[in-house]
């Protein structure tokens, strides 16, 4: 026991130890923080500069006016990390020592919106606006506040004054890309994101990764598979960790149909968060997709488990049964789902499917395909590519081509991307050539 005791003792004198000489000898000189005060480059590890503010604040060593940075710099990494109240209480010390200092006004306002204290971060902005009519941040903040509140094009008014101000406002171009996206301007925006990525990147406000992650999920809403899955790679390549990146190079990699990189990309992300509905919602439609039915099945079974409630899951699962062959258990499933739920486009796109496209000809149902892809385009103008081609999908059936001319004119009018267009092309050309019909894809896929 003594000598255990002995050994408990060294080590706490070590550990004692060991933090001193950490407090005696910061990694970072005192001028490379002061120096980062404006902006920081992202080969820097905010977490490590903001141990090193605190180092040096800690220890009281430096003026007043190299206190105040180093307050400034930690509370900019603060709410960066969205640790907003921490962030407030260090620009409180800045603002009783310099009270008109403009950007410890803006940040303050910014911190305030963090904790949805969208009032007074509004009246701060304002205040700035009049006061500092040349203070381009004040302007950016204040778009984010108006798009907080719907008003879109006052919020594209104050970001465009904002980058007439400062046109190396990076953060401005990058805000103003994500309400032009909104928009469905999606040419704008890609032009916002590119004139941001030729700008110096400072982490208090704008990484690369982010700006690259909104135009990537810009290239998806484009259809631009191919370009998204490059700037998504690219992502990947700065933070291999990052989920959101992942998701989007399996997305745009499963719509080209590189099904190899897509299974790669959903295990990755199985590995990162295996209980996550979103890494089960992707592994399922991989796995159904590559021929892995009971995987998938597995997958959307536990999706469904860990949320019972979620109309999407359950869509998931039906369409995994149908992949395993067990099409009457699956349409008995899109039926509860319906009853329950009948405005489920998912479920009313994949029934209609079925009735379509099963090998079992006693569930073959072409009628009611026509008459369910009716209530599809029903919905919304966002379902009536989907309906129009499973409705021109379900006429021709019939061997009624006039009306299945007719459907496929909506779905064409409606093509939203290049898998969409492949589709009907292959559906028309089969007509065409009076091949059987079939759907290359399930409609969920095309939704």
């Amino acid at each position: 026991m003594v000598g255990t005791g002995r050994c408990i003792a060294t080590l706490f004198v070590i550990l004692v130890a060991s933090t001193i000489e950490g407090a005696d000898s910061p990694r970072m000189p005192i001028e490379e923080l002061l120096e980062l005060a404006q902006s920081v480059p992202e080969h820097y590890d905010l977490a490590e500069v903001a141990t090193n503010c605190s180092h040096y604040i800690d220890e009281n060593k430096v003026g007043l006016d190299e206190r105040l940075t180093l307050f400034r710099l930690r509370g900019a990494v603060r709410l960066k990390y969205r640790n907003a109240f921490a962030a407030l209480t260090d620009f409180q010390f800045c603002q009783e020592a310099v009270p008109e200092d403009p950007s410890i006004k803006w940040l303050t306002a910014r911190a305030l919106a963090t904790t949805g204290k969208f009032d007074e971060a509004t009246t701060i902005c304002e205040e700035l606006k009049v006061s500092n009519p040349q203070f381009a941040p004040a302007f950016a903040t204040s778009a984010v506040l108006r798009l907080k509140e719907g008003k879109t094009e006052e919020s594209i008014a104050q970001l465009t004054h904002a980058i007439s101000l400062d046109p190396s406002l990076q953060y401005a171009y990058y805000i103003r890309a994500s309400v032009l996206l909104k928009k469905r301007e999606f040419k704008n925006a890609i032009n916002d994101c590119a004139r941001a990525l030729h700008l110096p990147s400072d982490q208090f406000m704008t990484s690369t990764v982010e700006i690259l992650l909104r135009r990537g999920q810009i290239r998806l809403f484009q259809g631009a598979w191919k370009y998204a899955a490059a700037d998504f790679s690219r992502v990947i390549q700065i933070s291999p960790d990052n989920q959101e990146a992942h998701y989007g190079y399996w997305k745009s990699n499963f719509a080209q149909h590189n099904y190899n990189i897509a299974t790669k990309s959903a295990l990755t992300l199985l590995e990162l968060s295996p209980d996550s509905q979103r890494s089960l919602k992707v592994g399922s439609q991989t796995f159904a997709k590559t021929g892995q039915p009971h995987r998938a099945l597995a997958m959307a079974t536990r999706w469904v488990q860990l949320a019972p409630n979620n109309i999407d899951a359950k869509v998931q699962k039906a369409v995994a049964l149908d992949a395993a062959g067990s099409d009457v258990q699956a349409l008995a499933m899109l039926d509860a789902i319906l009853k329950s739920s009948p405005s489920s486009k998912g479920a009313m796109a994949h029934k209609c499917w079925m009735l379509i496209a099963s090998e079992q000809s006693e569930l073959r149902d072409p009628k009611a395909a026509l008459q369910l892809a009716q209530q599809l385009s029903e919905t919304g103008n966002s379902s009536l590519f989907t309906a129009g081609l499973l409705a021109g999908a379900a006429a021709a059936k019939l061997n009624d081509m006039n009306l299945a001319q007719d459907w496929f004119k909506i779905a064409r009018d409606n093509v939203k991307n290049s898998s969409q267009a492949e589709s009907l092309k292959a559906i028309v050309d089969a007509i065409n050539a009076r091949r059987p019909v079939q759907i290359a894809q399930p409609p969920l896929e095309l939704l």
